[in-house]
């Protein structure tokens, strides 16, 4: 309930304050350090970026703050990418910025499960997620976005490229928004405490 769904006209809203109403909107939500993986992202955009794709009309936002900013700041000026990455910082509350969002990059290398994918997809917000026991709780392929299985840039350039060529199945599309929205409700409380008292039904008798 709190993660709701966004509307077309709150979507173009949330994109016209950040400033960002002509630019694909990458974000990723966590602390910035090299479990997060964030560094993954910005060296795709720059495979992108040498490929010859204008990469002008990109955005990568990453909200969260940690140990690691002071050295993607210097892979960012390293790949000229000062224009195209910005540093939100820590935010108590991410979800204006959810609702600007075209995509949720979730580059993590190890993950428990993973609440900031499940909190962007049920805004509707597709996920480019990595390979691992958390995300394989969640992803479904193609329904809900996309899974890197190479922890590399390069593939994560591609897969990046594609969902930015598929903006139209994937962000003004209100009916996949609705589905990817969809894809979250086994995670909702109300489900998971019924889970929950079945594993404990279970272990008392």
């Amino acid at each position: 309930e709190f993660f709701h769904e966004t509307s077309l006209e709150q979507r173009a809203e949330a994109k016209g304050k950040l400033g960002v109403t002509d630019k694909f909107l990458i974000l990723s939500v966590g602390e910035l350090r090299e479990n997060k993986n964030p560094e993954v992202i910005i060296r795709a955009l720059a495979c992108l970026k040498e490929k010859g794709m204008d990469i002008s009309h990109f955005r990568y936002g990453l909200l969260g703050a940690g140990k690691q900013e002071g050295e993607l700041r210097n892979l960012i000026a390293e790949k000229e990418l000062s224009d195209i990455v910005y540093f939100y910082g820590y935010q108590s509350d991410v979800r204006p910025y959810l609702q600007a969002a075209d995509m949720l990059a979730f580059p993590t290398i190890r993950e428990g499960l993973g609440m900031a994918a499940l909190e962007a997809m049920a805004m509707g917000v597709p996920v480019l997620a990595a390979d691992n026991r958390g995300t394989r709780e969640f992803m479904m392929e193609k329904e809900n976005g996309y899974v890197c299985m190479q922890n590399n840039p390069s593939e994560y350039a591609r897969l990046i490229e594609k969902m930015y060529r598929e903006q139209d199945k994937w962000c003004t599309n209100t009916e996949k928004r609705l589905q990817i929205r969809k894809s979250t409700e086994k995670f909702d409380k109300k489900n998971t405490i019924t889970v929950m008292r079945e594993v404990y039904g279970r272990a008392i008798n």
